[in-house]
C-alpha cells in the first residue's frame, strides 16, 4: 500500500516512566488468577530485577468517547462508568499473564514478558487485545442503555527492548522505560481506530502465522524518521501456519536419518493395524514440531485417505484450564471452531454421538455438553471432581473405538508440556487404546520431568512397553549444522568469520540457526545476489560482511528469558553471573564473583542438570 501520513497524535512527555497517578479502582487482586498470583509474588521478590534488560510486548489500551462524555457528567458519575471499564479491560491481561504496568486516567498499560517471560508473549498480548474488544461489547450495551452515549476501545502493541523496573507492592510492575519501543507501543494505540487492535510491524513478524491481518500500509509517525509499517488484527486464524522457520526459504531435514527410519516403520505397522505410542523428546528448537511435519509426509504417502491424521497442541496459556486439550482434540476431530456460537457446537456434538451406541448417547450428550460449557435439559454437571472425569474417560473410550476401530488414525499432541493436568490424565488412560484399534498416538515435549505430562511418558515407558517409542533429538553435530546452513541458503556465499559466529551462536540448534539466518537477511548483513556462470544465472546469499557481531534475535531472547524465570531466585542469579563472565567460564571466577551464595556448588548442579550450562573439562580445573 502507498505511504500515507496518520494524524500526529497529542503531544505528551515521553513515557520514562509515566508521572500520571494510577487512578483509584477496586484492587488489582480481584481480578488475578491464584497460580498467576503466585508467579507474581515470586517475581515481586526479587529485589535485583531493576534495570535489567527484556524484550516484551507493551500494550497500550484507552476508552474512546470518555472526553466528550466526562464534559457532561458529573465526576463520580464518569468515575463509576471508567471504573466499570477496566473490568473487562484488566482480565484478559491476566488471563494470558501480562501484568497491568499502569492504569491512567481512562486507559491501562500492560506488558506481555515482565517480570513473568514465555516465549510467545507477542502472541499472548494480541489475544488480550481481541479479547478486550470483544469482552467490552456487554458493557457498551449497558453504557448505552443507561446513559444515552457510545464508548469504544482501542488497542495498540508494539514488541521490543524495555528496562525493567522494580515491582510495586499492589503486583503492578513500575519500568524505567527508556527506548523507543514503549514510545512506539503508546503511538500505535494512539493512531488506532476505535474498537480495533492495531500493532507495528515489530510484531506482526512474530505472530503473523497465527491471526489475519490488515495492511494498513506505511505510515509516519511523529518523531521517527522513517515511515513505520502497521497492521490491524481482524481474528485467530482457525489453522496456523509455521510459527518457525524463513518465509521463502526451505531447507530438507538435516541429520535426523536415524530418527525418520524409526518414525517409518511405526507408520508402516499402523498401515498393518499395530497401533504405536510414540514420545519426541528434546529441547525447545531441536525440531520435534518439523518431525511431526515430516511425519505426517510418510503417512499421506503410505495411507492418505484410507486413514486420519488429528493434530493439536498444547497452548502455554492454558496449563491451568482444565481439559483444554482433550477440549481441542474433540474440536479437531469434529471441525468446532473456537468462535462457533453454542447452537453451532451443540449441533456437531449431536452429530458426534451418533455413532455411540443408543443405551450410552444419552450420558455422552450430557457430558460433552459440561465439557464444551453448554446447558441441557437436566442442569449440567460439574466439570470439576473424579466422578466427571470418570464418565468423560469412558465417553472418550466408547467415542473413540466406535469411531476408529476400522481406519489408520494418528492422533498427534504437540508441545505436551504445557499440557494441562486433568487432559494429561485423560490421554494417559486412552494409550491402552493402542492395543484394541489401529492408531498411533505422538506425544511431542520437552524434557521437563516436573510437568504433569512427564507422568504419560512413564506410564507408556512401563505399561505399555510392546506399543512405546522414544525418538530423542538432539542437537546437530557442527558438519550438519554447515548443511543446514548451505540448505537454507541454497548457494551460500559467507564470509568465514560470519560462519563461524552462527554455528557458536546457535549451538547446533535448528531453530536458532534458522532465527539467526533471518537476523541476518533482515538487517542485510547476508543479501541475495545473481551470478551468471556458464551462461546459466544462479542465485547466490552473499554476506556484504564478516558481521560476528550482530545481536541475538529477539525471539531467541524471549524464549532463554522463559526458562530463566522458572527457576529460583538465588540459581537465576548465578546463571546471570556467569553469562557475564563469558560464555565459557571458570568455577572458580564464578565463585571469586558470587561471594554471596552459599549453596553454589548445587545451583550449578541444577544449571548443569537443566542443559542450561555444560561442563567441558573438570582437569586441570571445572
Amino acid at each position: 500500500m502507498p505511504s500515507h501520513p496518520l494524524p500526529d497524535p497529542p503531544e505528551h512527555a515521553p513515557i520514562e516512566p509515566i508521572q500520571k497517578p494510577a487512578q483509584e479502582v477496586s484492587p488489582l487482586t480481584q481480578y488475578i488468577p491464584q497460580a498467576l498470583m503466585k508467579k507474581l509474588e515470586t517475581a515481586r521478590a526479587r529485589e535485583d530485577m531493576v534495570g535489567e534488560r527484556r524484550i516484551v510486548s507493551m500494550l497500550f489500551c484507552d476508552v474512546k468517547g470518555s472526553t466528550q462524555a466526562a464534559e457532561k457528567l458529573d465526576p463520580e458519575d464518569w468515575s463509576e462508568i471508567i471504573n466499570g471499564a477496566f473490568e473487562p479491560m484488566i482480565k484478559p491481561v491476566f488471563k494470558y499473564e501480562g501484568t497491568v504496568a499502569r492504569l491512567m486516567g481512562d486507559g491501562l498499560l500492560a506488558f506481555f514478558g515482565a517480570p513473568l517471560a514465555h516465549e510467545d508473549d507477542p502472541q499472548r498480548a494480541v489475544l488480550a487485545g481481541l479479547d478486550i474488544l470483544s469482552g467490552i461489547t456487554q458493557y457498551r450495551e449497558k453504557i448505552l442503555e443507561e446513559w444515552g452515549f457510545e464508548i469504544s476501545v482501542r488497542v495498540g502493541i508494539n514488541t521490543g527492548l524495555v528496562v525493567v523496573g522494580s515491582v510495586g507492592s499492589d503486583l503492578r510492575m513500575e519500568y524505567t522505560a527508556l527506548g523507543d519501543a514503549i514510545n512506539l507501543a503508546a503511538r500505535m494505540e494512539q493512531t488506532a481506530e476505535p474498537g480495533t487492535v492495531q500493532i507495528s510491524e515489530n510484531t506482526y513478524k512474530l505472530v503473523k502465522p497465527l491471526f489475519t491481518f490488515e495492511a494498513l500500509g506505511d505510515v509516519t509517525i511523529k518523531g521517527k524518521e522513517d515511515p513505520i509499517k502497521v497492521y490491524r488484527v481482524l481474528e485467530r486464524k482457525t489453522a496456523v501456519g509455521r510459527v518457525r522457520g524463513i518465509e521463502g526459504l526451505h531447507a530438507e531435514l538435516v541429520g535426523r536419518d536415524r530418527e525418520m527410519e524409526v518414525l517409518q516403520a511405526c507408520v508402516n505397522d499402523l498401515k498393518q493395524g499395530v497401533g504405536r505410542i510414540v514420545f519426541m523428546m528434546g529441547d525447545a528448537g531441536l525440531g520435534k514440531s518439523r518431525m511431526i511435519m515430516e511425519t505426517r509426509k510418510l503417512f499421506d504417502e503410505s495411507i492418505g485417505g484410507q486413514g486420519n491424521w488429528y493434530e493439536t497442541s498444547s497452548l502455554s496459556f492454558e496449563t491451568n484450564q482444565a481439559y483444554a486439550l482433550v477440549q481441542r482434540l474433540i474440536q479437531r476431530i469434529s471441525n468446532i471452531r473456537y468462535d462457533d456460537p453454542h447452537r453451532i457446537i451443540q449441533k456437531k456434538l449431536d452429530t458426534l454421538v451418533e455413532i455411540i451406541p443408543e443405551d450410552s448417547r444419552l450420558k455422552a450428550k450430557q457430558i460433552l455438553q459440561t465439557l464444551f460449557g453448554l446447558t441441557n435439559e437436566n442442569g449440567g454437571m460439574q466439570l470439576e471432581g473424579d466422578s466427571f472425569k470418570e464418565e468423560l474417560f469412558e465417553v472418550m473410550d466408547i467415542w473413540l473405538r466406535a469411531r476408529f476401530t476400522d481406519q489408520p488414525t494418528v492422533f498427534v499432541f504437540d508441545d505436551m508440556h504445557w499440557g494441562d493436568a486433568t487432559s494429561v490424565q485423560l490421554i494417559s488412560q486412552l494409550l491402552q487404546l493402542t492395543d484394541v484399534i489401529p492408531v498411533v498416538i505422538i506425544c511431542a515435549m520437552r524434557i521437563d520431568h516436573a510437568s504433569p505430562s512427564w507422568k504419560i511418558n512413564t506410564t507408556a515407558e512401563e505399561d505399555y512397553r510392546h506399543r512405546y517409542t522414544k525418538v530423542s533429538l538432539r542437537p546437530l553435530s557442527e558438519a550438519n549444522s554447515n548443511e543446514l546452513i548451505n540448505r537454507l541458503l541454497a548457494i551460500a556465499d559467507l564470509h568465514d568469520e560470519l560462519r563461524r559466529s552462527i554455528l557458536e551462536k546457535s549451538d547446533g540448534n535448528p531453530f536458532f540457526i534458522e532465527e539467526v539466518v533471518r537476523t541476518l537477511i533482515e538487517n542485510k548483513i547476508v543479501v541475495p545476489e545473481e551470478r551468471h556462470e556458464d551462461g546459466v544465472a544462479k542465485s547466490y546469499w552473499v554476506s556484504v560482511s564478516d558481521g560476528s557481531d550482530f545481536s541475538i534475535p529477539n525471539n531467541l531472547q524471549a524464549l532463554l528469558a522463559a526458562r530463566m524465570d522458572q527457576l529460583e531466585e538465588s540459581t537465576r542469579a548465578t546463571l546471570q553471573l556467569a553469562s557475564v563472565i563469558g560464555r565459557n567460564f571458570y568455577l572458580r571466577v564464578l565463585q571469586a564473583v558470587n561471594i554471596s551464595s552459599v549453596e553454589l556448588d548445587k545451583q550449578v548442579g541444577i544449571l548443569l542438570r537443566l542443559d542450561m550450562i555444560r561442563e567441558s573439562a573438570r582437569l586441570p580445573e571445572v
